[in-house]
């Protein structure tokens, strides 16, 4: 078998090894155990790849995308963000539904409403809450 190793780094200093050959490969659990690598490294020096989207290999260095916190804050938030929305989204069901029961219902007749008018203004006081945490104030 013609293997070559790489070594797959997912931060600075870590890496798992990669045992690679045309169409295939394979992680090596121990590789500081596995003889055929040892000896291939006594000769070669494995390629350094990256195995995450925040590592980079720059001239044989592993460089850290230096906006790595910055998105991942932001992806968070986005996160959060569409949580916000479907809470929003529920809640506007809510609201919807119960204005629907209320202009529906004939006059006379002694509909069983779910909300009482206190519980509706506290539903739409807790919407306005979630639409104010939603970080970017679009699509809510």
């Amino acid at each position: 078998m013609n293997e070559k190793y790489k070594h797959q780094y997912y931060n600075e200093k870590n890496y798992i090894v990669l045992e690679v050959w045309p169409g295939g490969g394979r992680i090596i659990d121990k590789p500081e155990q596995y003889a055929p690598y040892l000896k291939w490294c006594e000769t070669n020096t494995p390629e350094k790849i990256s195995g995450d989207r925040f590592v980079s290999i720059v001239n044989n260095a592993v460089v850290i995308d230096p906006q790595k916190e910055t998105i991942l804050a932001q992806e968070d938030q986005l996160r959060k963000d569409m949580k916000l929305r479907e809470e929003i989204a529920a809640s506007d069901w809510k609201v919807l539904r119960h204005l629907e029961q209320m202009t529906l219902a004939p006059k006379d007749v002694n509909l069983k409403i779910k909300l009482t008018d206190l519980e509706f203004e506290n539903l739409l006081r807790q919407r306005q809450s979630l639409r104010d945490q939603v970080s970017d104030k679009t699509g809510g």
